[in-house]
């Protein structure tokens, strides 16, 4: 962890709230599967704390690489918006989101069986399409 003796980190461009990096770090806690209560327990903040960077608030530059680290999210992202992932991590990633619960573990299990193969494997895939006519 970072030490919290550190001055409020404000891009040039902010005095102030930013609601938009206040949404970017809501997504971030969702995309990380983390809770508020393990964030607060974790950076040692408060609730408030914690409530407040959700609004938009202002935090040190200390809390950010903190949460960043906690929530394996990108400093850039998380200031600015800017990802450096590249573009067909962000379509697959809103592509994952559209699945359901039994798509994702499906998914997941391909992707260990991949990595355990690393690569090396023939899949076979059975897709039942049916086609849904409206009357």
């Amino acid at each position: 962890m970072v030490n919290d003796n550190s001055e409020t980190f404000e891009l040039p461009r902010e005095k102030g709230y930013d609601p938009e990096r206040g949404k970017r770090i809501k997504h971030a806690l969702i995309d990380a599967g983390v809770s508020n209560s393990e964030v607060t327990s974790r950076l040692e903040v408060s609730r408030t704390t914690l409530n407040n960077w959700l609004a938009g608030a202002p935090m040190n530059s200390a809390n950010l690489y903190n949460l960043c680290a906690l929530l394996n999210a990108e400093v850039k992202f998380i200031l600015e918006g800017i990802s450096h992932f590249p573009n067909e991590s962000r379509e697959l990633h809103t592509k994952i989101d559209l699945m359901d619960e039994e798509q994702r573990k499906q998914l997941s299990m391909l992707a260990d069986l991949l990595l355990s193969t690393k690569g090396c494997v023939n899949i076979s895939v059975n897709v039942d399409i049916q086609d849904k006519k409206t009357d």
